[in-house]
């Protein structure tokens, strides 16, 4: 008589399979978050940027008809792009700028201020004035 032994079939993942797994996972991730919060913080300043040239537009809006500029936001029509309140303008996107005007008359600087979680972004404040120059306190502003 023959006996056989019963085979058994097993079947799963074994723990270090699990593991190889979960560490793959954890590479991945910590070199894809970096770029991805990179990339947020850039899409971030678009926001800024498309308020300075809105605001910058309606400024010239306002000195072609009246002959100089003005530090109110109300007597600007940027409500698209902001909601303003105290005389500071906020981006009506995400609300991730705070915008201040300076000047009058012949001049006017508009600069932005990040908010929210671009407060801690390389690039500090961005700035545009009656000329259209472009400027910026840290790196990467107008980029």
């Amino acid at each position: 008589m023959w006996c056989h032994a019963a085979k058994t079939k097993t079947s799963g993942f074994t723990l270090i399979e699990l593991m190889i797994v979960v560490a793959v996972i954890a590479i991945l991730a910590a070199i894809a978050y970096p770029l991805y919060t990179e990339q947020v913080r850039k899409a971030g300043r678009t926001e800024g940027r498309e308020a300075l040239l809105a605001i910058a537009q309606a400024e010239e809006r306002r000195y072609t008809a009246e002959g100089s500029y003005t530090t109110s936001f109300s007597d600007l029509s940027v409500g698209s792009v902001c909601d303003v309140s105290n005389n500071t303008c906020t981006t009506k996107e995400k609300g991730y700028y705070t915008i201040t005007l300076s000047g009058g008359g012949s001049t006017f600087t508009a600069t932005a201020s990040p908010q929210k979680m671009l407060a801690s972004d390389t690039c500090t404040s961005m700035t545009i004035n009656q000329l259209g120059e472009r400027g910026g306190s840290g790196t990467g502003c107008w980029d």
